[in-house]
């Protein structure tokens, strides 16, 4: 499957980036995260629109050098949350993160839980990449018996 990450130039740690996307290819996730995974004369701006579009997970990597900040990474948010409300309910594909004490947009904050990269990278990655583990057995689910398990009473 292939998980999309926000633009993490500038707004991250080199080694946050290194050892997250490590911890990611692990599980063969396919990660597009930046102008490196662009082929030469492609028109970067559709083309990390589509990035978003057709990956089955998005994660929002937010800090505070980005929240803030005016650039192209505002759009992408806007972007994937504008995917991911094209999904039924239940399905999981806007995952936002907190590499460091940031404030979190509030149409993230008021709709959708996040994870902390911090202090414990490791923790926050395995609980990334539990949720999408279980999406995707969900996907893989059959229709009728994602019937049945979603009138389960809790």
């Amino acid at each position: 499957p292939k998980l999309m990450t926000g633009p993490m130039t500038g707004a991250f740690g080199a080694d946050d980036v290194v050892a997250s996307g490590a911890m990611i290819r692990k599980l063969r996730f396919q990660m597009i995260a930046d102008s490196r995974s662009l082929m030469l004369g492609e028109h970067w701006l559709r083309a990390i629109d589509a990035a978003i579009e057709f990956s089955r997970f998005f994660i929002a990597g937010l800090s505070s050098r980005s929240v803030d900040k005016r650039s192209r990474f505002q759009a992408e948010l806007r972007y994937a949350l504008d995917c991911a409300a094209l999904l039924p309910p239940g399905d999981t594909f806007f995952i936002p993160v907190r590499f460091d004490d940031c404030r979190v947009p509030l149409t993230i904050a008021r709709t959708i839980p996040y994870v902390h990269l911090f202090p414990d990278r490791n923790r926050g990655l395995r609980r990334v990449l539990k949720t999408a583990c279980e999406q995707l057995l969900r996907d893989l689910t059959p229709e009728t018996e994602k019937r049945a398990t979603s009138a389960e009473p809790e």
